[in-house]
């Protein structure tokens, strides 16, 4: 019952606030070494917030977005380890979106797919970007807002960058 983590980073870039949200699928438990997750007396000391219905998750990362929103974001960008086709579509980046609001991107993992820009309605009907950047480090993805507001998502041949400002 108690964070490990804080659910929510908000950096300032110029008079911008971000909000970076983190999400991790409840399957990280049975595809890391479950040995991290495993006490002294064979039980699991955490837990992803996952549930057969994928609404405990849901509501953790509405409760963080709504937080950060408090805390004076103006952009929240869900970082996470979710993946967009994956055996447990309640968990994956699409079914977040589609049942939460105010997440404006998100960068995904987990299923290793490239996607340079893939739009999926939240639950206002309002279109949101997801972008994974594949495997390896093949890809770096790249995530841009807009003077004017709008969200750009790519992703980068890692071959081509050749300096932290690339």
């Amino acid at each position: 019952g108690e964070l490990v983590l804080e659910p929510y980073r908000i950096l300032e870039y110029d008079d911008v606030k971000v909000g970076f949200v983190g999400i991790t699928t409840p399957e990280s438990i049975s595809k890391t070494s479950h040995i991290s997750f495993v006490n002294e007396l064979g039980g699991v000391d955490y837990d992803f917030d996952g549930d057969a219905t994928g609404e405990k998750l849901v509501a953790s990362v509405q409760e963080a977005v709504n937080g950060a929103k408090k805390e004076g974001a103006d952009y929240i960008i869900a970082v996470g380890h979710n993946g967009e086709h994956v055996d447990y579509e309640r968990w994956s980046s699409l079914y977040i979106v589609e049942h939460t609001n105010g997440i404006d991107a998100f960068i995904d993992g987990h299923s290793h797919e490239e996607t340079p820009y893939l739009m999926q309605k939240n639950k206002e009907g309002k279109e949101i970007p997801i972008t994974q950047s594949g495997t390896k480090l093949h890809n770096i993805g790249k995530v841009t807002i807009g003077k004017n507001g709008k969200i750009k998502t790519e992703l980068i041949d890692s071959k081509k960058i050749t300096s932290k400002d690339d």
